[in-house]
């Protein structure tokens, strides 16, 4: 079972140029790949094998922009966007495919409409 290496990231508050900071299995495979400028961050995650399990907007230590996560082919299987931590926006899902399989619309993390899509593609339910 791979290990955690925690980073701590207290550096957020500190102006200072583009940094990058990673994290590592015991085995020495990328975890996380954090970009930091002025209080804004692209936390990157990885699995195992190395393939790209999801990428997060952070601002001020919250969800704050487009997060996508990513099926193990390198597929996207979902994209959300957040504002201040919670869901906001249209947040869409799909199969591995690359066919939609669901979107929800989010108003401050509340679901305001959700559509359901089969694996063909078309609405089951609103």
């Amino acid at each position: 079972m791979a290990v955690r290496i925690v980073l701590i990231l207290a550096l957020l508050s500190v102006h200072t140029p583009a940094q990058v900071f990673r994290s590592y299995t015991s085995e020495e495979s990328l975890l996380d790949k954090i970009n930091l400028t002025r209080r804004r961050e692209l936390v990157k995650q990885y699995r195992a094998d190395g393939s790209l399990e999801s990428e997060s907007e952070y601002h001020n230590g919250r969800r704050d922009g487009l997060t996508r996560e990513y099926y193990s082919n390198g597929k996207i299987k979902a994209e959300i966007y957040f504002k201040n931590g919670r869901e906001n926006g249209i947040a869409r899902f799909y199969y591995p495919t690359g066919i939609i399989q669901k979107k929800i619309t989010y108003e401050r993390g509340k679901i305001e409409e959700l559509s359901i899509h089969d694996k063909r593609g078309r609405r089951v339910s609103q």
